[in-house]
């Protein structure tokens, strides 16, 4: 039988989730029927059991009674059944109170069963649903389970219907024996949790740069264009669902072969920006579903244009469905890297490699400084294209102008979020974070699986075991040897052959962010104004040298440390965490570079670094590459048998 022992935090008291608006089942107070329910619940111990079942005053949550079992063994349930069914279709989760006034731990099954399940045994996996738990020793809890199904740790039938749910069954999931009391069975609909924001559907919705909006000027989710939204020369247009950005839909155009033709804009009145700031653009997000990579135009211009404020300019969208979000600035503030194929501006400037948006390029003419208090006309054409086109727009708006330093201040909050933009799953605050370390803990949703590799020592593969000529006599350790067919294995400590796989750089060192405060050389406060605030812990006031950016060597700090620190409570539980993540995904050893203080609190092998050098003796040595790796040594023409940085699994003693 499948077992996932989940450890469930402990409740302060019995009480309902503030987060679900509940329903009763059954309160236990009369046998064998609930108090003042119709005579259709029945709850007793399940064909055969020796479990005994009985109604106490003790540990009751809700009403005088709860119900004791009296476990005699593993996989004998208690069954609270329904002649009819229920329908818990508009509900989510489904509850009970526990309490485990024994000295050890119990692990406690809970199963819903649906009334299509195969009859005489009622083993159908697939019409039911079900979950383990660890109730610890002399404690009281709330155990909850999704009706939906979808979590990892949770097996659910594909053919479960919680609209016609015929039974509940509770059971140990281990040997042995145990008395629990439980109370106050309801199902819940979870009510008050945030509600993220609506997106569109999967396949019609395409990226969008993740900059504050200032102001939408155009959406394309009326059924109609506007009047001032004008296709001239032959152009189509249509409102789709496809190519969406933002809202339901956008506008699909299609662009007539060998013309000028133009989408355009002739708001009125005049768009008038002023009030939205200073260094300002017009941003839209454009899509292009054809196999031909395309440069875009756009001609934007205030004041009608009689004072010569005109500018043009251009922006190309690759092939094969690429979107870009374009701007144009108002101010005709130049980009942060003036040749398009460099990032030495950006990073020099800022320490970022690319923007989230694109600038849209000098085209022709001489261009202005517009007036963005009365912008009368934006056009987007194409310069007589050799065959029909399509382009799809959406999302047209106005952003502060990335060709400028204001446009990130307070770019990141203080757990290093994006600040200008709201998205599902965005962290509001500290209490957010902490309830997802207590909820990821309470539910067990880590540390029980175990990888198709891993055998039942958890490391080594039985299947795999190699020769008797290559396994120690008495292994100690993680080692490699040759068997007699001259094949090299790795071997764990009972002489099974081990595959190792890990993931590398498990480990703080390399989470920190410079914030532009320079211990050596100047400051950028046009990095430091990116932060709304840094936090105190995490910090290293001295972290470098850097590769590049506006400050090779300052003050940094990690909000990654901080946040999980903020979730968990402690570096140590991370470390907790993160090793019963690694065992859950299959992983058999600790990467290369992982914190060695993940070294004593595991038995799981790890990899240990080193490094060659020159030596006396040694001559005459080859280096083979340099830079950022090192290079490759060698002892005249035969290779030394290490690497610059090598991998050698380890693990400790026993």
């Amino acid at each position: 039988m499948k077992r996932h022992l989940l450890s469930l935090a402990i409740a302060s008291s019995l009480s309902v989730p503030v987060f679900a608006a509940t329903e009763l089942v059954t309160s236990f107070e009369n046998p064998p029927y609930a108090s003042g329910e119709p005579e259709y619940l029945e709850i007793t111990p399940q064909g055969g059991s020796a479990t005994i079942i009985d109604y106490v005053q003790q540990h009751a949550s809700d009403g005088s009674n709860a119900m004791l079992a009296s476990f005699a063994a593993e996989l004998e349930p208690v069954l609270i059944w329904n002649w009819g069914t229920w329908d818990w279709s508009s509900h989510d989760n489904i509850y009970v109170d526990v309490t485990n006034p024994g000295t050890s731990d119990a692990v406690v099954a809970f199963k819903v069963i649906d009334q299509d399940i195969a009859t005489g045994c009622w083993c159908d996996e697939s019409h039911a649903t079900i979950q383990y738990y660890t109730v610890a020793a002399g404690k009281s809890t709330t155990l909850a389970m999704s009706l939906n199904g979808g979590h990892e740790d949770q097996t659910h039938g594909e053919n479960f219907d919680k609209n016609k749910a015929l039974g509940v069954q509770v059971l140990l999931g281990e040997a042995g024996a145990a008395d629990l009391y439980f109370d106050n069975l309801r199902v819940g609909t979870i009510s008050s949790e945030p509600t993220p924001p609506e997106v569109p559907e999967a396949a019609n919705q395409v990226h969008s740069a993740p900059v504050k909006t200032l102001a939408l000027l155009e959406g394309f989710d009326g059924d109609e264009l506007a009047e001032y939204i004008v296709p001239d020369q032959g152009l189509s247009v249509n409102v789709v669902d496809k190519g969406v950005s933002q809202g339901a839909k956008a506008l699909e155009v299609v662009y007539p072969a060998g013309g000028w033709g133009s989408l355009v804009f002739n708001p009125n009145p005049a768009w008038n920006a002023d009030e939205l700031g200073d260094n300002l653009a017009i941003a839209i997000d454009v899509t292009n579903p054809a196999d031909q990579s395309i440069e875009l135009f756009t001609r934007l211009q205030s004041d009608g244009g009689v004072s010569g404020d005109i500018n043009n300019r251009a922006a190309r969208i690759l092939a094969g469905k690429q979107t870009r979000t374009i701007y144009v600035s108002l101010n005709d503030n130049p980009p942060w890297d003036m040749n398009e194929w460099d990032q030495n501006g950006r990073v020099a400037a800022l320490g970022m490699r690319d923007l989230p948006a694109s600038p849209a390029r000098d085209a022709w003419g001489q261009d202005f400084e517009l007036n963005s208090a009365n912008i009368t006309e934006l056009r987007f054409f194409l310069a007589q294209p050799a065959a029909d086109t399509t382009l799809i727009f959406d999302n047209l708006r106005v952003i502060k102008d990335l060709n400028h330093s204001s446009a990130f201040a307070g770019l990141l909050d203080a757990k290093g979020q994006n600040s200008q933009v709201t998205y599902k799953y965005k962290v509001a605050d500290q209490t957010d974070l902490s309830d997802l370390g207590s909820a990821e803990t309470a539910n067990g949703v880590l540390g029980r699986l175990q990888g198709a590799a891993r055998a039942a020592n958890g490391f080594g593969h039985p299947s795999l075991q190699p020769n008797q000529s290559c396994v120690m006599a008495s292994p100690a350790s993680f080692n490699a040897c040759k068997d007699t067919n001259g094949k090299w294995h790795l071997v764990d400590a009972d002489g099974n052959a081990f595959f190792s796989t890990g993931v590398a750089n498990i480990r703080l060192a390399d989470t920190y962010t410079m914030t532009g405060s320079a211990t050596e050389g100047d400051s950028s406060a046009l990095r430091q104004a990116m932060f709304t605030e840094v936090p105190t812990t995490y910090e290293n006031a001295n972290y470098g040298p850097v590769h590049s950016g506006p400050v090779s060597r300052g003050q940094a700090v990690s909000f990654y440390g901080h946040n999980l620190v903020q979730r968990y409570g402690s570096e140590q539980a991370w470390r907790s965490n993160t090793l019963n993540r690694m065992k859950d995904w299959g992983f058999t050893t600790l990467g290369n570079w992982t914190d060695p203080a993940f070294y004593a609190e595991t038995d799981m092998p790890f990899v240990a670094n080193g490094w060659t050098r020159n030596c006396r003796g040694c001559e005459p040595v080859n280096t083979i590459g340099d830079g950022y790796w090192g290079g490759c040594r060698t002892h005249g023409t035969r290779p030394l048998p290490a690497m610059p940085r090598q991998w050698l699994p380890r693990s400790k003693l026993s």
